[in-house]
């Protein structure tokens, strides 16, 4: 993972998020302190790493009280690729 690379330089990071885009941050690494990671490694650790003393927003679903096992739930996402033995195509499940 490349995120201890680029923790290295939280401080300068955070001394720099105020007044530059996230993309002359990254640029500005690269030049100044040879740092390597990728400018979406980069964006992914910014957006992933609040400054201190600041809460993540939580989210709170709220939902009545049924009885076990009268209802169902339901995951929308992407769980892989799935292959129909018949006709050998792959399909997103």
């Amino acid at each position: 993972m490349t995120w201890p690379q680029i923790d290295q330089h939280r401080e300068y990071i955070k001394s720099l998020l105020g007044t530059m885009t996230v993309s002359a941050i990254h640029q500005q690494l690269r030049n100044e302190r040879k740092l390597q990671e990728s400018i979406s490694s980069f964006r992914r650790w910014v957006h992933a790493t609040p400054p201190e003393g600041a809460a993540r927003p939580q989210v709170t679903a709220l939902r009545d009280e049924f009885e076990s096992g009268s209802e169902a739930q339901i995951d929308w996402g992407f769980l892989g690729q799935w292959i129909t033995p018949r006709t050998g195509r792959r399909h997103r499940v």
